[in-house]
């Protein structure tokens, strides 16, 4: 299985060599040569340069990760051999880079084919949408807003990619485009009214399979003080009595939710017995092999029956936090929860993903088109080391 799945993943959030700079030998594209070409339409080189960049920093990210303290980074990493397909083994990475370039370029190939052969129209709002993010992130870089807000420079694109000989069109076609034409082509497959649309019942079943609809508050069996010399926190158990006290309380809320009352109602009790200022409960619908829950209590709610409340204890004796749990059946959360348009989306990428990429996978393999390669060679993934060699 190919590592890169998502054309969005080639919008890289960290650019590993997005500080070197140009070698003033490299060669420079033109807006007149293309890279790749079908019959029905040329990629320009500026493409493909995209692709073998974007090749780079993943391999590059993948040989750091693997090498850990021992990697140089002001080494080339063209010549190390490492895995980046568990299912292939090691490789040189200069091939792989070359050979993931090569199927990235294709891959965008796959998508415009498929479009055309079905009569696929891209939604003109996405599509402006998609160009005016481009254009932003393209002179002023991503996430540009929050890291001014932090005191930040961002990066722009332009800055990274341009000296490199990729224009603006050729960057927007790679990255923004590609993903409104990647989505456009999973909705006409998949979403209402598409040619393999998922019957309701099979979004309902795979909803109630998998989603969990909870609802929990914590109260802590320790008290923090500040230490008056040393001005440090300090965390202390409560005293044996309070905690006996904290806990009968939460079994009899356990027992009344058995008996039939609400958990909101018994987080009422809970917020007016503890003299909170805000009611601590927090609700949730979603799946629990993909949650930011502690794995104690997403193991807890995983064996939990339907309409079942419980309390677990989670933590050191001096930072002991009880949970209550509440676990709300699934399947009164389904109308509402699937009615809503992004859980509705989401579910498909959840349900279909897979199987659309395999799809988007297999034509890519089978892309026909002619290849610039007296250009392409031009253009070795060796150029965006040459600033380190110096």
């Amino acid at each position: 299985m190919k590592n890169i799945r998502k054309i969005t993943a080639l919008i890289l959030a960290v650019l590993m060599v997005a500080s070197l700079c140009a070698c003033s030998s490299m060669p420079k594209s033109s807006k007149a040569e293309w890279g790749y070409k079908t019959d029905a339409q040329e990629y320009p080189i500026g493409v493909y340069i995209y692709s073998l960049f974007s090749a780079y920093n993943q391999a590059y990210s993948t040989v750091s990760a693997a090498q850990g303290e021992d990697f140089d980074q002001e080494a080339s990493i063209l010549d190390i051999e490492s895995t980046f397909d568990e299912a292939v083994g090691d490789q040189l990475c200069l091939d792989w880079v070359l050979a993931e370039a090569d199927y990235i370029t294709k891959n965008l190939i796959a998508l415009d084919q498929v479009i055309a052969e079905n009569g696929i129209e891209l939604d003109a709002e996405l599509e402006a949408a998609a160009y005016e993010q481009a254009r932003k992130d393209w002179h002023l870089g991503s996430y540009y807003e929050e890291y001014m807000a932090y005191g930040y420079a961002a990066t722009p694109y332009k800055t990274m990619l341009e000296p490199y000989g990729v224009s603006f069109e050729s960057f927007y076609q790679s990255s923004y485009l590609a993903s409104v034409k990647q989505n456009a082509i999973f909705d006409y497959f998949y979403s209402k009214g598409g040619t393999k649309e998922v019957a309701e019942s099979e979004m309902k079943d795979y909803f109630e399979d998998n989603y969990t609809s909870y609802s929990y508050f914590t109260a802590n069996l320790y008290e923090t003080t500040t230490d008056a010399t040393t001005g440090e926190t300090v965390n202390k158990a409560l005293s044996e009595e309070d905690q006996k006290k904290a806990k009968e309380d939460l079994e009899l809320y356990v027992k009344m939710i058995a008996q039939g009352t609400s958990f909101e109602d018994v987080s009422k009790m809970h917020t007016a017995a503890a003299e909170l200022s805000a009611n601590p409960a927090i609700s949730n619908i979603e799946d629990l092999d993909n949650t930011s829950l502690g794995t104690e209590v997403a193991t807890a709610l995983k064996g939990m029956k339907d309409g079942e409340a419980k309390v677990i204890y989670v933590g050191q004796t001096d930072t002991t936090v009880a949970y209550f749990l509440y676990k709300k059946p699934i399947t009164q959360e389904t109308k509402t929860y699937v009615a809503t348009e992004a859980n509705y989306d989401a579910l498909l990428q959840e349900m279909k993903g897979d199987e659309f990429l395999d799809y988007i996978d297999g034509l890519t393999e089978e892309v026909q088109c002619t290849k610039n390669e007296s250009v392409i060679a031009d253009f070795n993934p060796a150029i965006f080391e040459a600033e380190l060699k110096k």
